[in-house]
């Protein structure tokens, strides 16, 4: 049985999750050793390792800041990092801790872990984040959403979230409900069941201006990554303009010609705020000629694995006019 008290297991945390070079192997051991303790004064260990006893925040908020960015489980020996460790002991989160670990990846600018916290074991898509180079904050998201279709019809929202240009961001494809405020939105209001897609600022993210446009081609053509090989053509102004921002499909068979790709704006005409009670940016999937056709079974913008491949271009700037897209 330990010997520690709840005040030298608070302390060995705190000391754990300051130094980088503890690993998970070695934390794992103090950890059991505090939970003991715990148990033995009728503690929670999980209520302990989520009170903002190191420096005003929680020892999993800095277990993210001072993790080693390419840390990850180890193939080898199976020894999680520090981070995995204090998790398995501190479950169930408060969603004052999870918005603690969430700003913790924001500081950090870690994706890549960001999006492995978020995994479920049902629906694990696959997102990744392009950054470009260039003053006005552009970046693309590309996302693998798997059972899309099932799971609109069931759930009425999927949603993806990712960090990008040091904010979080959701995306969702929604089924309007019948009652939604009209104010939520910064384009207009929508009949229910409408199919559309929102995009959104999330909490600890300052606000920005946004232009943009998803884009979803037939699941046979895959996307032409040059967005970031090449550069621009500008507008009159001097600024690239979203036109330029190539996306082009090759026929997966010469004997059938490829659909046209959903292109669908995601533009406000006032700077994103990232509150609950603030507008997001809506656009239904009429909008795009071939856009509704995604409620449909045996769509070819879905894989025969129906998985919905997507591509989110944007650039955070206010946007041109309307024909910027066409």
């Amino acid at each position: 049985m330990s010997t520690r008290n709840p005040s030298e297991s608070t302390f060995s945390i705190s000391n754990g999750v300051r130094s980088r070079s503890r690993s998970g192997g070695s934390s794992l051991g103090i950890l059991q050793s505090c939970a003991e303790a715990c148990a033995a004064y009728e503690l929670s260990l999980s209520t302990i390792l989520q009170e903002r006893s190191v420096e005003d925040h929680t020892p999993l908020y800095w277990a993210v800041i001072k993790r080693q960015p390419d840390e990850a489980m180890d193939d080898d020996t199976q020894i999680p990092d520090l981070l995995t460790t204090l998790l398995s002991f501190s479950a169930p989160l408060t969603p004052e801790t999870i918005s603690e670990i969430r700003l913790a990846c924001l500081i950090t600018s870690d994706q890549q872990l960001f999006q492995r916290l978020r995994l479920s074991p049902q629906f694990s898509h696959e997102i990744t984040v392009e950054d470009t180079v260039g003053d006005e904050g552009a970046f693309a998201v590309n996302m693998a959403i798997v059972q899309f279709q099932k799971r609109m019809q069931v759930s009425r929202e999927v949603t993806v979230e990712f960090i990008a240009r040091s904010r979080i961001w959701r995306l969702a494809f929604r089924v309007m409900p019948s009652q939604e405020p009209a104010e939520k939105y910064h384009t207009r209001s929508l009949r229910p069941g409408t199919w559309c897609v929102t995009l959104a600022l999330l909490e600890h993210s300052p606000p920005t201006w946004i232009d943009s446009r998803l884009l979803i081609a037939d699941s046979g053509d895959p996307f032409d990554d040059s967005l970031l090989d090449s550069t621009p053509p500008t507008t009159p102004s001097g600024s690239p303009s979203l036109t330029s921002l190539p996306f082009s499909a090759s026929p997966s068979s010469p004997t059938r010609k490829p659909k046209p790709t959903i292109s669908l704006r995601l533009k406000c005409s006032e700077q994103l705020i990232p509150a609950t009670a603030q507008p997001v940016i809506v656009a239904p999937l009429e909008d795009s000629l071939m856009g509704a056709s995604l409620q449909y079974a045996g769509t070819s913008y879905i894989a025969k694995d129906a998985v919905l491949r997507a591509r989110l271009e944007a650039r955070l700037r206010k946007p041109e006019a309307e024909c910027v897209i066409c």
